[in-house]
């Protein structure tokens, strides 16, 4: 998260939970989101996975906006099964290393 006047820089909010994690963030250019790689690969994955299923179903065509959605709702669940293990074990491990409290980081 950058500052919209300073986009060199990350808020301190952020910079603040990325140090706590031991983590370093990164910046990408403006207009070019192929440089953010796992955010981008999952949406190529998700439109590729929807375009397979819709060809394996045999039709684009949805009697209403509700089935549509209902339809994608799905396929997020599918796709997603294989990760909640990662996740479940991930939330262990963040709950070992709670943010701390800190008024100051909030404040802007």
């Amino acid at each position: 998260m950058q500052k919209p006047k300073n986009p060199e820089e990350f808020t301190r909010r952020y910079t603040a939970l990325m140090q706590h994690y031991r983590l370093e963030g990164q910046k990408i250019q403006a207009r070019k989101p192929h440089e953010n790689g796992d955010i981008e690969q999952r949406h190529y994955r998700f439109k590729k996975a929807v375009d397979q299923t819709l060809m394996l179903r045999g039709s684009r065509d949805f009697p209403s906006r509700q089935e549509y959605e209902a339809f994608l709702k799905k396929l997020f669940v599918q796709l997603n099964a294989g990760r909640q293990e990662r996740l479940a074990e991930e939330y262990r491990e963040d709950e070992k290393d709670e943010l701390p409290i800190n008024k100051d980081i909030y404040m802007y």
